[in-house]
């Protein structure tokens, strides 16, 4: 009875425990290899920080603005890279316009998403944004998981 309940565990668990005891994640690939399960990345977007960011007109390009920002993984651990939503407001900080982004479009294209964020490294965004016909003043960023 108790390896069943350590099995159920080990199952319902795995994510977490291949995050936090990295050593264990080959024998819950192996596990999920027979059990049809996939071994995740944790998405804790607690603990995701959103460092500086900026939004600039690109000056060698009419209605396009460059976005910078500056994420940060503060777990102790690899997650998965999270999405952003970006919204530009206007002079009434009402939307104009609301995007969201993968990290495949706001990622070098070198970088291994597959293999998630690293702990407490910083992460380097940049987009180039076409803003026909908006006039937006200010934005908005956040980060989150689908």
């Amino acid at each position: 009875l108790g390896l069943v309940l350590a099995a159920q565990v080990a199952y319902f668990k795995r994510d977490w425990l291949a995050a936090h005891y990295p050593d264990s994640k080959p024998m819950l690939e192996t596990m999920c290899g027979v059990l049809q399960c996939k071994v995740s990345l944790l998405k804790e977007v607690e603990r995701i920080k959103l460092d500086a960011s900026d939004l600039q007109i690109d000056p060698d390009h009419a209605n396009t603005v460059i976005l910078t920002a500056s994420l940060r993984n503060l777990a102790l651990y690899r997650q998965a890279y999270p999405n952003l939503e970006l919204t530009l407001t206007d002079v009434n900080n009402q939307p104009l316009a609301r995007r969201h982004f993968a990290p495949k479009e706001y990622l070098p294209k070198e970088t291994d998403v597959e293999r998630g964020m690293p702990s407490n490294e910083d992460v380097a965004v940049k987009l180039l944004l076409e803003l026909e016909g908006l006039n937006a003043v200010g934005y908005k960023l956040f980060v989150y998981y689908p």
